[in-house]
């Protein structure tokens, strides 16, 4: 099946997500809503040239995390632009799917999905059902196939699965930090040496984008507030920093 699919999202996830489109022969309308910081490796669409092509597109995916209202925006445009069969994945790192769901029109197209930067380095991808359409998972397992993925299907939250986990890995390290138990440096070289990570805990912090992170910790906490996901100080002051950089 041939693939048209708009992406649109925050780097660095969407313009890797692009590059790899573009390695897999997927035809991709990509928007990014922080251009500055999205690789010169694709050519980026602006946001109403990649509206205007919806109505022959076959699927969107829609990477936006760290701001909610300006998911739901993109999301409640994307469900009216688009045809009702086409498919939308949603990234549910901060929203989960069924929640994301409720704000469109045609929730039953709406699977969540969840990645992690490097994608350089990611063979796997998670996907939940928003509702009881099967179609709807089984077109996302085909695009994330065609994409290059191996695909895992797993209960709807916010975070996922591997995403959650390293989230808390990246605040732990950032709560020691802050707590001058060690240095950022000891701390990647311990747990990249301790547990064969592919890389400190902190560096991935960085590599991700502080404000994932903390998105994905403060979601996780609203739904579990007893205090194992309250963000580290640190973690959150970086993240305040890499948006100011970021306007």
């Amino acid at each position: 099946m041939s693939q048209h699919v708009i992406l649109v999202g925050e780097a660095p996830l969407t313009p890797a997500l692009a590059v790899r489109a573009q390695a897999a022969s997927v035809a991709a309308l990509v928007h990014v809503l922080a251009p500055q910081a999205a690789s010169e490796a694709v050519t980026f669409q602006t946001w109403a040239s990649a509206l205007a092509q919806a109505p022959h597109a076959t699927a969107a995916i829609e990477l936006v995390d760290t701001d909610v209202v300006l998911k739901r925006a993109t999301l409640q445009t994307l469900d009216q632009a688009l045809t009702p069969e086409a498919l939308i994945l949603t990234s549910n790192l901060a929203v989960a799917a069924a929640e994301a769901a409720t704000w469109l029109r045609h929730p039953g197209r709406l699977v969540g999905l969840a990645l992690l930067p490097p994608l350089t380095e990611t063979s796997r991808a998670e996907v939940a059902a928003a509702t009881d359409h099967s179609a709807a998972l089984d077109a996302a397992r085909i695009l994330l196939g065609q994409l290059g993925f191996g695909v895992e299907t797993v209960q709807d939250a916010a975070g996922g699965v591997l995403p959650r986990i390293v989230a808390c890995l990246i605040n732990e390290a950032a709560f020691a930090l802050g707590e001058g138990v060690a240095s950022a440096e000891a701390i990647d070289e311990a747990m990249r040496l301790g547990v064969a990570y592919p890389r400190g805990p902190l560096v991935w912090a960085r590599e991700i984008g502080y404000s994932r992170v903390v998105a994905i910790l403060d979601a996780l906490h609203q739904e579990t507030p007893d205090g194992r996901y309250r963000v580290a100080p640190w973690l959150r002051q970086q993240a305040r920093r890499q948006q100011q950089v970021m306007e």
